[in-house]
């Protein structure tokens, strides 16, 4: 289970508690500042169900966990343009069913897959290869898929930021599949052109009034390279609608 939102975090893990098997619930740490209305109520969210996050005509966008993050907010800046694309949430990887991220391919003939993880024999590498043996005829273009950079995962804030997936290179990948002209994201958020949710130095200057939700403001001129060693990166740059009231400045 990788669950993106609060929602179905607890859907899922009831869900996970009251089933006979062992059940591996996967959290991802930035995902937990993420606050959103949750039912007082016991509810489940049945295990091997995909969610649709936002709909659209143009491309498929299939994510996992914190790809959904960063699928809708390249979501939010390609729609800038009347670009609409959909983002299906996976939620379970094991049982995985495939047949809500099928009928949106089939309906858009365009599928890019976003994962935390490796591509090479990674989760993405699966939903490929089902897409494209169920879409053969109704795909416009080889389904595509991104993930980690071919490399060990570095410690190093200046490579982890070349590292891990981002919302900018989403939309550059949507954008060469629809042969696009690229977007100016310079005045977009900074969340769009970081990693996890952190910026390059390079645009350091140029977003920094978007460091509006620094939880360190003790933190040397909002430089991400000069955040204190105890800083948690995530809680530090997280897009103010998921950033709870009593932290936001």
């Amino acid at each position: 289970m990788l669950p993106t939102t609060p929602y179905d975090a607890k859907g899922l893990l009831t869900a996970a508690i009251r089933d006979d098997n062992p059940v591996v619930f996967l959290e991802h740490r930035w995902l937990y500042w993420a606050v959103d209305e949750v039912p007082e109520e016991p509810y489940e969210i049945p295990l091997g169900t995909s969610n649709i996050l936002r709909e659209g005509s143009r491309l498929t966008l299939v994510g996992t966990s914190w790809m959904n993050v960063e699928c809708l907010r390249a979501a939010d800046v390609l729609a800038k343009r009347g670009v609409e694309v959909e983002v299906v949430d996976v939620r379970t990887i094991a049982p995985f069913d495939e047949t809500l991220i099928v009928e949106s391919v089939r309906k858009t003939g365009r599928c890019l897959v976003t994962d935390n993880d490796w591509s090479h024999s990674g989760f993405n590498a699966e939903v490929v290869s089902r897409v494209s043996e169920q879409c053969s005829g109704q795909l416009k273009s080889p389904v595509k898929r991104i993930g980690f950079a071919p490399t060990p995962c570095p410690t190093v804030r200046s490579l982890e930021n070349e590292f891990y997936p981002n919302a900018e290179n989403i939309i550059r990948a949507v954008e060469a599949e629809l042969d696009l002209s690229p977007t100016d994201l310079s005045a977009e958020d900074s969340s769009v052109t970081s990693g996890d949710s952190r910026v390059h130095s390079s645009l350091s200057r140029k977003l920094k009034p978007a460091f509006r939700n620094c939880l360190f403001p003790e933190a040397s001129d909002g430089m991400c390279e000069d955040l204190p060693a105890t800083c948690s990166p995530a809680a530090a740059w997280i897009p103010s609608k998921f950033v709870p009231p009593s932290f936001a400045r």
